[in-house]
């Protein structure tokens, strides 16, 4: 054998070499992400409010202020300054209207919609409204709030109730001690793998 086949023959060889362990690491990948999507539950709603948001960011409330509305309505208008784009096209600031809010001695409150303070921290689902602006998905159910945890040196976010499929059986209470709070690295991984399945087929009742 010349010397130009066996460089050749030894060339073909790396190169079968080098695609074989491609095809191993890409099938440890699509396994690790199976076996995520086999074993975790996911609530509807949480997969609904995913789905109908055009926009979800990590962001901080920059600046609120409350307007008065045609009649006798109170909305609160906060700019997010983004710090993370999850989902949706990226934006440095971001407007969110909220209801509710104060105006002189006026206050309006609605049930279910959170109030925004100057320098919270949270994770937005938003989806777009008639005045080019946003809101958000589901009012309270499209924020979840950053929480420091002195323990680990980083921020953490209440997740939804997401449990494995062996968890034990039980019933299932909003604002349980023992839903464990995700780190939001976590959190922000679960909002990227909800967002890139398909939504579910909507079911029309006649």
């Amino acid at each position: 054998m010349t010397s130009g086949n066996r460089q050749s023959t030894i060339g073909n060889r790396q190169a079968a070499i080098g695609l074989r362990r491609a095809g191993v690491t890409l099938a440890l990948i699509a396994l690790a992400v199976s076996s995520a999507a086999a074993h975790l539950w996911i609530p509807a709603d949480f997969r609904e409010i995913v789905s109908e948001s055009s926009l979800i960011v990590r962001g901080r409330v920059n600046e609120v202020r409350a307007i008065a509305l045609p009649g006798s309505g109170i909305e609160t208008v906060a700019t997010i300054l983004a710090e993370n784009v999850l989902k949706g096209q990226p934006a440095q600031f971001v407007s969110v209207r909220v209801p509710g809010g104060v105006v002189g001695n006026r206050r309006s409150v609605l049930t279910g919609a959170p109030e925004l303070r100057a320098g919270d921290r949270a994770v937005f689902f938003l989806k777009r409204d008639t005045t080019a602006g946003f809101r958000l998905t589901g009012l309270s159910m499209g924020l979840y709030r950053l929480q420091g945890d002195p323990g680990l040196g980083r921020a953490t976010v209440t997740p939804p109730i997401v449990l494995m499929r062996n968890s034990p059986p039980g019933p299932i209470v909003r604002g349980d001690s023992a839903r464990t709070a995700m780190s939001l690295q976590q959190f922000e991984s679960l909002v990227r793998l909800v967002a890139a399945q398909p939504p579910a087929p909507r079911v029309i009742r006649r």
